[in-house]
């Protein structure tokens, strides 16, 4: 949702095999170091991103960190050396102190994102909600967890919100035509009453106000592939359409929030870090969206006051998880 050049154009599954193959016959931590730096950089490079700083010295001890893209710190460790528990604890430990050291206001350090790799495990650390975010054991270094670090370094180079992107990043096409159409079946096949309350009361104000009839609403069933399903719902696919175009414009609010409040970091970058990790974990971070999110954290209430389309959150699945992280993507 969010950069200039899709993450879609990366092979991240043979950028994994690659590390893996680095991995296999590197020596050192050195070695292993160059090699994956030599993969990532021209990534990096696409993304007119600035290339890594190394063994940097933090601000406060001087200790030298391995990579620094940023706000996001990458620790290197020789093959395999994350296999060892001890060491990976000792690891998180030492990302933790730079990230501290990094950051010169406490309430900044949200902005940071570390991460450990050996060229077979991966894990991730970050300070969120007054405590650190992080694995009990190492994640294998595979496509997904590799799209988690690239998604971290792709957030330095966001694209500028502007109608016309927008418009053609989320309006007719596609994505909306994916998404709604999720949307709809989760809608259609409710599974909680309030979901239906919440419909008929939707539809009982919605038509009130825009003087719509059923059989106007008809032309959406073929725009969106949908014509040729014999029991179809017209209003309902309007609800769908009406949630799809509400979610966006939260996710839109939450992310310049933190645009301009950086010690909160980026809310479509904690969604997709929780999508990768668990579908439950995703789930509470919309809800937290739902129930304000670092907009009430600023003091603002009710600004996402309780409406007609945080109903998707009573159906939630990983249909729905799926149609919504394409959104953030």
């Amino acid at each position: 949702m969010g950069v200039e050049l899709s993450l879609e154009t990366v092979d991240t599954q043979g950028l994994a095999n690659d590390i893996n193959r680095a991995a296999s016959v590197a020596e050192n931590e050195e070695e292993l170091k160059i090699e994956i730096v030599k993969l990532l950089d021209p990534i990096i490079k696409k993304w007119n991103i600035p290339p890594a700083k190394y063994e940097q010295r933090t601000i406060i001890s001087g200790a030298r960190k391995d990579a620094l893209y940023g706000q996001v710190i990458i620790e290197f460790k020789a093959p395999r050396k994350l296999d060892d528990q001890n060491e990976f604890e000792k690891t998180k430990e030492q990302v933790k102190k730079y990230i501290r050291e990094e950051t010169v206001d406490p309430k900044l350090l949200g902005r940071w994102f570390g991460v450990i790799i050996d060229g077979y495990n991966f894990a991730t650390i970050r300070f969120r909600k007054n405590k650190w975010e992080e694995q009990d054991k190492p994640l294998a270094v595979n496509s997904e967890t590799l799209k988690v670090l690239l998604k971290a370094i792709r957030g330095l180079k966001l694209r500028v919100i502007e109608p016309e992107a927008l418009v053609m990043d989320f309006g007719p096409g596609e994505l909306s035509r994916k998404v709604v159409t999720q949307i709809y079946s989760s809608l259609a096949n409710c599974r909680s009453k309030r979901t239906s309350v919440l419909f008929e009361d939707w539809r009982r104000v919605f038509s009130q106000v825009c003087a719509y009839s059923p059989e106007k609403l008809s032309a959406l069933l073929e725009y969106y592939g949908l014509k040729d399903i014999k029991v179809m719902d017209p209003e309902k696919l309007m609800f769908a359409t009406h949630a799809y175009y509400t979610f966006i414009m939260k996710l839109i609010t939450s992310e310049v929030i933190s645009y301009f409040n950086p010690m909160f970091g980026s809310f479509l970058d904690r969604i997709e870090i929780a999508y990768q990790m668990d579908l439950d974990e995703m789930k509470k971070e919309l809800e937290d969206l739902e129930e304000g999110g670092i907009i009430a954290q600023l003091g603002i209430r009710n600004l996402f006051e309780a409406d007609y389309f945080a109903w998707y959150l009573d159906e939630w699945s990983k249909e729905i998880a799926d149609a919504f992280i394409l959104i953030i993507e």
